[in-house]
């Protein structure tokens, strides 16, 4: 699916801003994301999680604080939506997505490439993002 129409029916989320969480750069509004996806020419990483869901603590403490994991993510843009506020229970609902974590790749070209449900370590993480999006 084609990420330019993933945001047509997001063009109205709030505001959103960005967040550094154990060293990676996250924004909290797709379109934002989107849009600096775009201009750096970089893929987007999304990550639907919720507060109360223990893999996702678990990804944040283990994987999303590993150096190789921070460095691989410093070439793509991320953002995190809480599946708990209106604007990520919208998106996850548009893109099906009914489990958490989730975590989904798009190439540079807005293309998705796939993704994954469920913590990941962070070595098993790397590996997934380098397949999907290669170097």
């Amino acid at each position: 699916m084609c990420l330019s129409r993933l945001l047509l029916p997001c063009a109205l989320m709030c505001l959103g801003s960005t967040s550094q969480a154990e060293g990676i750069k996250w924004y909290t509004n797709l379109v934002k994301a989107n849009q600096a996806a775009r201009k750096a020419n970089q893929p987007l990483v999304i990550d639907f999680f919720a507060t109360w869901c223990g893999p996702c603590k678990a990804l944040d403490k283990y994987t999303y604080s590993n150096p190789a994991v921070i460095s691989m993510m410093k070439h793509v843009v991320a953002v995190r939506l809480d599946i708990d506020t209106k604007d990520g229970g919208d998106v996850a609902k548009y893109l099906g997505v009914n489990s958490f974590p989730t975590v989904v790749f798009y190439d540079k070209a807005g293309i998705l490439k796939g993704g994954f449900k469920g913590f990941r370590p962070p070595k098993d993480f790397a590996a997934e993002m380098k397949r999907r999006l290669g170097s």
